[in-house]
């Protein structure tokens, strides 16, 4: 019996004890928990003040260039297009074309992604040569040359720029042609990614990524794809194999007249299993003063292909081009998507 007293007794006195430890201890974690989440807003909220500013540093710093831009341009452009009000040609001298090179210059170093350039170089080259052919002394003959040589020079040398800047996100290859001929190009690396073909034995093979002639026949029929819907859903299934055949019809000073066949390569795994006929008989002029970044031609899968004009010897028997193939990723300015596809790929996301 006075066990049992005495248990109560103890029961009693740790229960009187141990609520108000408990109660402690509960207050002091909620502390704690309550001090943890106050610290991590503190830290989010800090995180995102942070994002904030810089966003608006950006968006400002990105209107102030945007200004600059626009001022410089309408300088430029006022300043080279001036010419054109003297209305008589025949005012136009060496003087007035040697300005008009140098603001080009600065124009297409400046704004090379903002717009296409290549009109203003035809046009200039165009005013050259309509110069080049009055009664001029042998000192006026040798400066229009070298201003005629000037222009390529400029054209070509952001041309190479710009597909340096494109290979970063896709490959490109030089091409010898010659007049009337046609050779078959792949417009992907095979070694890259590691696709084969079988050979007449039935060895696995490397791929021509070039060879002379028309593209090969696969063993299936091929036909043109005139349903773009069901075009654009084998192109999903072929990812990004193309292959083109590039003909050079005619061969001018400053230009090539090319006629291009576009193809697209299925494979079976990793191994080639027929090519299938896109669209026949395209037709293009290449000259010196296309520009990559604007003068390219998008296939159905968003990825790009574009032809540079990079030598004709005095003979124009043959032309070196440049065939510069770059994925979707690559968007100038004056390629802004639509509402619709980037809702597709923020979907995506």
């Amino acid at each position: 019996m006075n066990k049992l007293k005495k248990a109560e007794t103890v029961s009693k006195i740790i229960g009187a004890v141990s609520i108000p430890l408990i109660g402690l201890a509960v207050t002091i974690l909620l502390h704690f928990d309550s001090k943890s989440d106050r610290e991590q807003q503190f830290i989010i909220a800090e995180e995102n003040r942070k994002a904030q500013l810089l966003a608006d540093i950006m968006s400002r710093r990105e209107s102030a260039d945007s200004e600059i831009r626009a001022s410089m341009f309408n300088t430029l452009m006022t300043k080279y297009l001036g010419g054109f009000s003297l209305g008589d040609q025949e005012k136009v001298n060496i003087d007035d074309l040697r300005r008009k090179v140098v603001f080009l210059n600065l124009l297409i170093g400046n704004f090379q992604e903002y717009f296409n350039s290549k009109p203003l170089f035809e046009d200039l080259y165009r005013q050259i040569n309509e110069l080049e052919q009055r009664e001029l002394g042998k000192w006026e003959a040798q400066k229009l040359k070298q201003l005629r040589k000037e222009l390529i020079k400029i054209s070509r040398s952001t041309a190479k720029k710009q597909e340096v800047m494109l290979s970063r996100i896709g490959m490109t290859k030089s091409l010898q042609l010659k007049k009337g001929r046609t050779k078959c190009i792949l417009l992907y690396n095979p070694y890259s990614a590691g696709l084969k073909e079988k050979s007449r034995t039935g060895q696995l093979k490397d791929m021509d990524v070039e060879y002379e002639g028309k593209c090969r026949e696969s063993q299936y029929a091929s036909a043109a794809v005139e349903d773009e819907a069901g075009t654009q859903e084998n192109a999903k299934k072929a990812k990004n194999h193309y292959a083109i055949e590039v003909t050079a019809a005619d061969i001018k000073d400053s230009e090539v007249a090319v006629k291009i066949t576009l193809y697209q390569d299925y494979f079976k795994g990793d191994v080639y299993d027929y090519r299938q006929l896109v669209r026949n008989d395209i037709d293009f002029d290449v000259s010196y003063f296309d520009l990559p970044y604007m003068d390219n031609t998008r296939l159905f899968n968003g990825s790009r292909f574009a032809l540079i004009l990079q030598e004709i010897p005095p003979s124009k028997n043959w032309v070196e081009l440049g065939v510069i193939t770059f994925h979707e990723e690559f968007m100038s300015l004056r390629d802004r998507p639509l509402f619709e596809q980037m809702l597709k790929k923020l979907q995506k996301g």
